[in-house]
């Protein structure tokens, strides 16, 4: 980036999210917003290039990357928490996460799919039977360790990306086009971004990723339906 002219593109949610304000529409509308002028330089600068990084709720990180999923050069940015500044993900050779996934439950005629991705904290298998009915199908994606900070390298985004995207085809293959898949993620802002980049809105079955608050009941109290394209208010899910 340090050759380009750079241009700031500011997406400050807090009116929206923060202070006892929840209006998560009004998120959604305001990014939407965004993502449309976005598109709209890669359209006037075929060689532009995206930097993300921010402190964003977990649906709307799948929504920005599903948003610019065709945008050819990103770079992606995490917090140094000692150091309190942006770094850009390192290229070349990493540790090795151990990225498993497993189909933990398949029943004979599910009416949906649950798919849980745990990378900086453990998501617990009862939290989506909370606002998901069953039967459902349920995928796992996790690493070998979760905890804070472990995703340092680009190399690791792919792994985990690649292996989301692998399992949003089985369901495409495998079963009906209007099965919803419900996304519960705990991980940091990079991997959400990509794994949003990887899902097609004209090949997948629709997608709803959840937001998590330990204060509330459910504790997956909202969330955004990523692959849907027109008014937020029919995006967004309510599940209390």
């Amino acid at each position: 980036m340090r050759k380009r002219r750079i241009n700031t593109h500011d997406c400050d949610q807090s009116n929206f999210l923060s202070g006892g304000t929840f209006d998560p529409i009004g998120a959604v509308r305001q990014q939407q917003r965004l993502a449309f002028e976005i598109v709209g330089v890669l359209k006037t600068d075929s060689s532009a290039a995206l930097g993300y990084y921010g402190i964003v709720h977990i649906p709307l990180q799948f929504l920005a990357g599903c948003s610019v999923s065709t945008f050819p050069e990103v770079a992606l940015f995490e917090l140094d928490r000692e150091t309190s500044t942006w770094r850009e993900l390192k290229q070349g050779d990493c540790p090795d996460l151990k990225v498993t996934v497993k189909r933990e439950r398949d029943p004979p005629s599910p009416i949906a799919c649950v798919v849980r991705i745990a990378v900086s904290y453990s998501v617990g298998a009862a939290d989506p039977s909370e606002v998901v009915a069953g039967p459902y199908r349920e995928y796992a994606i996790s690493i070998g360790k979760p905890g804070i900070d472990r995703v340092t390298h680009y190399k690791q985004v792919e792994v985990l990306a690649s292996a989301f995207r692998r399992v949003l085809d089985e369901i495409h293959d495998e079963l009906p086009r209007n099965l919803i898949v419900h996304v519960f993620y705990a991980g940091p802002v990079s991997v959400g971004f990509s794994l949003g980049r990887r899902i097609s809105r004209t090949i997948h079955n629709p997608v709803i990723v959840y937001n998590y608050t330990a204060s509330t009941r459910p504790a997956y109290a909202w969330g955004v339906e990523v692959t849907k394209e027109g008014r937020p208010e029919d995006m967004v899910v309510i599940t209390t």
